[in-house]
């Protein structure tokens, strides 16, 4: 499961590390995912921006407000959003020949309860584009699919037993599940475990390409050489813009607000700081 962030025994929130009794406490782990995005982008801005105001008001200097509007109108744009989700995208290319023994598919959210010609609950647009390209690999490898994913949040699906039902609906018979992952991090803790029960050593790591850098890290840290297969770009390998993606918007604050956290998950990791 690609998310930050719902039982109790803890490993990250956020891309940090809690006690490992705490991170499979859903409930827990749901609430402080919440209040921690007042610290992170977008809802840190909005902070940011009462503060300077204030600090504006009270010593009467026009400088912050000029300094923080200019920031903000940066933050907003499109054009910034693409930069940061393209250096994420193509920081790692998919290989030339694939040389592995199982597929691992990682949830990216899903919605319970939704009519389906099979079973119920539907795949959300990134997780369902993961999936369209696993069921190409495994036609061209006769690969398993291991799905791991489990219930993410307040009204979200079990991604990997929909995804099991989905991928049963078309054909496809050696599906193993993580059902329980509420995490990036735990997503690599407990496939690790399936695949050395299984005895696989060589996965191909099927995830959107915006995420790979930190799956790939959260399973290196397992122990878990991947072979990393990215799908489900937002961005061309070779960008393109106009004098629009200059004017702010909510698109692209979102954009790079979730390139943000991405990127300080990364530099957590990569500082040394278990997540």
């Amino acid at each position: 499961m690609i998310r930050h962030g719902g039982g109790c025994s803890g490993n990250k929130l956020a891309g940090y590390t809690l006690d490992r009794g705490f991170a499979t406490c859903p409930v827990l782990i749901d609430i402080l995912r919440e209040l921690l995005g007042f610290v992170l982008p977008p809802a840190n801005f909005l902070v940011l921006g009462v503060l300077v105001v204030c600090y504006a008001l009270r010593y009467r200097r026009r400088w912050p407000l000029v300094i923080g509007l200019f920031l903000a109108w940066v933050m907003m744009t499109p054009w910034l959003g693409m930069v940061m989700v393209h250096g994420l995208e193509y920081a790692i290319s998919r290989p030339k020949h694939l040389k592995g023994d199982v597929l691992v598919v990682l949830g990216e959210g899903s919605v319970a309860n939704t009519p389906q010609s099979r079973g119920s609950g539907s795949l959300s647009g990134s997780m369902a584009n993961e999936f369209l390209t696993a069921v190409r690999l495994e036609r061209m490898t006769h690969l398993p699919i291991l799905v791991s994913g489990g219930k993410g949040s307040f009204g979200d699906g079990n991604e990997a037993l929909i995804g099991r039902s989905v991928l049963r609906g078309l054909g496809i018979d050696h599906v193993y599940v993580d059902a329980k992952s509420q995490t990036t991090y735990q997503n690599a803790a407990d496939s690790a475990r399936i695949l050395r029960a299984h005895h696989w050593h060589r996965p191909i790591l099927v995830v959107s390409a915006f995420h790979m850098l930190q799956a790939r890290e959260d399973f290196r840290y397992e122990g878990i050489h991947v072979i990393p297969y990215p799908t489900g770009y937002q961005t061309p390998k070779t960008l393109r813009w106009s004098p629009v993606d200059l004017l702010p918007s909510t698109s692209g604050l979102d954009m790079t607000a979730e390139a943000l956290q991405e990127y300080l998950s990364i530099a957590v990791y990569r500082l040394g700081i278990k997540r």
